[in-house]
């Protein structure tokens, strides 16, 4: 996502007074708002941080920076200053940037600060963005009034507010949007008008959000293409389903970093007939996620799947009467006493009898038994209904015919199963092949796979199903 400047509202001034500046024309829900704010004695005044918003610089200081989300209903803040003292001017100012990554308020990208002795100009601090495409902000507060100011170069200007109703004072910003990451020098704002006098300044950086997408792919089973775009190199991911209320890691779902700006997963293990979510965490502080959606097992029957092969098998549970739980014991027989030392229950042992409607149905059903990996299938419903969802390992399988003359291809095959807690979590779900591409572009050329998708990524993303 790039991130982009919405606006400014006007400015409100005081004199040792509290302020209210107005909001941004063409605010959006999740735009971040920006709050500059000043009060002209320094080392004994300081900006209070107006209910709601979060304060970014400035902690016991004069001059200070806030972040607020903006959502439906927000009002205009009241920005209260403490030890403030007859003659001090107060000042602030709201602005807002479209496109910034949720962890902004917890964790801007980069943030350098100056207190600087009296001059004309005011020196602002060296700063070095850690990636791409990043929001650079550069905000200044002087303790005297000022009829203009420039610098730094490349960077536009926000606005800047001289007052006079008290002792004089002044707080400029401007902004910078990058393409690529470039480090800001040390320099000067240059001041014209007002006397030299001490001054603050402050640098910050903002990154821009990643984008999160959950695709449903048209095979059978379905499975979700998960894709996490726009992310920085080195970025920690953790990527999570969340069914009423529980995440769990999506299958090779986490990163610690990553070598590509664009993560992408497939998820071959959702439930259906239930409310299900993706969410993604990146360094552990932006949260996205995506809505939440009902995916549906087509053709009413039960699935038998490998989620890493992508083997797959069609069925009816014809009967599953009873689930066994055990636990490990040792008996020990002491005297005329008897000791038993037990662990908690296991998993279940079952013995389920499916049903097939055909030849290829009975053999996808020991196809999928025989090569799956490490022994393990998961089953699951199109009902939302509990009790069925599970991973086995399928320890044995007998086949019995439908009618006893073999003379129709119906079958019950009948596994012996134990519950299991699934693959290794670093195998990853089987997505689009090489294979996949050749069937859906069989007799044509390289050059035409590229007229249909420009980047790679667009063919990662791309359903060859």
């Amino acid at each position: 996502m790039t991130i982009t400047y919405v606006g400014a509202g006007a400015a409100a001034t005081g004199n040792n007074a509290s302020v209210a500046p107005a909001l941004p024309a063409g605010l959006a829900a999740g735009d971040l708002m920006l709050l500059h704010a000043s009060i002209r004695n320094s080392g004994t005044g300081t900006v209070d941080t107006p209910t709601g918003w979060t304060q970014l610089y400035g902690s016991g200081t004069n001059h200070a920076v806030f972040g607020r989300w903006w959502q439906s209903g927000d009002a205009a803040p009241t920005v209260s200053f403490t030890g403030g003292a007859a003659g001090a001017d107060t000042i602030g100012q709201v602005a807002a940037i479209r496109g910034a990554a949720p962890g902004s308020l917890l964790e801007p990208a980069a943030l350098e600060s100056l207190l600087n002795a009296s001059a004309q100009n005011v020196a602002y601090p060296a700063t070095s963005p850690p990636a791409d495409n990043e929001f650079l902000l550069v905000a200044a507060w002087k303790q005297d009034d000022v009829s203009s100011v420039a610098g730094p170069a490349g960077f536009t200007a926000i606005t800047t507010t001289s007052t006079t109703t008290g002792d004089d004072s002044s707080q400029t910003w401007r902004y910078q949007i990058q393409t690529t990451a470039t480090d800001l020098a040390a320099g000067s704002l240059t001041y014209t008008g007002g006397a030299a006098a001490i001054s603050r300044s402050v640098v910050l950086a903002f990154r821009p959000a990643a984008a999160l997408a959950a695709t449903v792919q048209d095979v059978w089973p379905p499975r979700v293409l998960l894709s996490l775009t726009g992310l920085q190199v080195g970025d920690s991911v953790e990527l999570y389903r969340v069914v009423g209320g529980e995440r769990t890691l999506v299958r090779a779902g986490d990163d610690p970093g990553v070598s590509d700006p664009s993560f992408l997963r497939v998820d071959a293990e959702l439930p259906f007939g239930v409310p299900v979510h993706y969410l993604a965490l990146v360094d552990g502080v932006d949260e996205y996620t995506t809505d939440p959606v009902t995916y549906a097992l087509p053709g009413g029957k039960v699935a038998l799947t490998d989620a890493i092969t992508g083997l797959a098998a069609e069925v009816v549970v014809l009967a599953w009467p009873d689930k066994t739980y055990d636990r490990d014991s040792s008996t020990f027989r002491v005297g005329r006493n008897v000791v038993v030392v037990s662990g908690d229950l296991t998993g279940y042992t079952a013995t389920v009898e499916l049903f097939c409607e055909t030849y290829a149905g009975r053999d996808a059903v020991f196809e999928l038994v025989d090569a799956a990996t490490e022994g393990v299938v998961q089953i699951r419903q199109p009902g939302g209904y509990s009790g069925v969802d599970a991973y086995w390992a399928v320890t044995g399988a007998v086949e019995r015919r439908w009618s006893q003359d073999g003379s129709d291809e119906r079958r019950i095959v009948a596994l012996n199963v134990t519950e299991v807690e699934g693959w290794a979590p670093a195998l990853e779900a089987r997505g689009t092949t090489l294979q996949d591409i050749a069937d859906a572009y069989s007799g044509l050329t390289l050059q035409t796979i590229g007229n249909d998708y420009t980047t790679l990524l667009d063919l990662a993303e791309a359903d060859f199903s």
